[in-house]
């Protein structure tokens, strides 16, 4: 088994489950797989264990995990109906480090390359790697449908579209994990064991919590949040105020 990664930015995502039902996808830092798992963090599927080296970011869709693994240079494409796993995109087309992985415009991925000092494109009709802009890119987040993703740079964070383009929306140092939110956008500092709360009009404000070292971050439509700490550990707290519980480790 390899060690975890310094740095899992994109592993924590909402997954779209029908009936509206609380599930999670994320990054274990301990077996290098990906999970789905519930509201009370039991794992509901894994996938990879053995297979990929260091993942360190997912996006999600219904029927699939797409999982970053920059070990290997390697993007994964998890099938969750038949559970089939193999390699979306690799070094041959063009990849260094994938470190994080988002949802872009319709069947769009934005893969954020720090070691290419790239953000790429990946389309399903053009088959093949676009960058689309350059620059040390860290952490993503994004929305199915939406034309842009958010991104963690020097500067802050910044909204960068599929088609290029990088705005600052929020001068917020050292951020490392990104989600989409209903009011916005939630961030992760794990050097100032900090979390942002970042308001569609560009205030941000820090959020008090019990984690320590936050390095990812996740936000469900009704406002329920997941923190990972470097070291794995995960909170689990509504963002309205509700009490911040510590996951126990998921068990099958």
């Amino acid at each position: 088994m390899n060690d975890a990664p310094a740095l899992r930015p994109g592993a924590l995502r909402p997954y779209p489950c029908p009936g509206g039902c609380e599930r999670w996808a994320l990054i274990d830092p301990l077996s290098n797989s990906a999970r789905i798992v519930d509201g009370a963090g039991v794992v509901l599927g894994e996938y990879g264990p053995g297979l990929f080296q260091s993942p360190t970011g997912l996006c999600v869709t219904r029927d699939f995990l797409y999982v970053t693994d920059p070990a290997a240079a390697v993007v994964w494409r998890v099938d969750l109906i038949d559970e089939a796993i193999a390699p979306l995109i690799d070094a041959q087309a063009g990849l260094r480090a994938p470190l994080d992985v988002a949802l872009a415009a319709p069947d769009q991925l934005l893969i954020s390359d720090p070691a290419a000092q790239t953000l790429w494109r990946w389309s399903r009709c053009e088959q093949k790697l676009i960058a689309v802009a350059t620059g040390a890119f860290g952490g993503l987040a994004g929305a199915a449908g939406e034309a842009s993703v958010l991104a963690a740079v020097e500067a802050g964070v910044s909204r960068v579209g599929a088609e290029g383009g990088v705005e600052t929306l929020y001068p917020i140092s050292s951020v490392t994990g990104l989600a989409v939110a209903s009011f916005g956008a939630l961030a992760a500092c794990a050097e100032s064991d900090a979390v942002w709360l970042c308001a569609s009009y560009g205030a941000a404000q820090q959020r008090p919590g019990p984690w320590r070292a936050p390095m990812a971050v996740a936000v469900n439509e009704r406002n329920v949040a997941l923190i990972m700490q470097k070291d794995g550990r995960i909170w689990r707290g509504g963002l309205g105020g509700g009490d911040w519980r510590a996951w126990p480790k998921p068990v099958r």
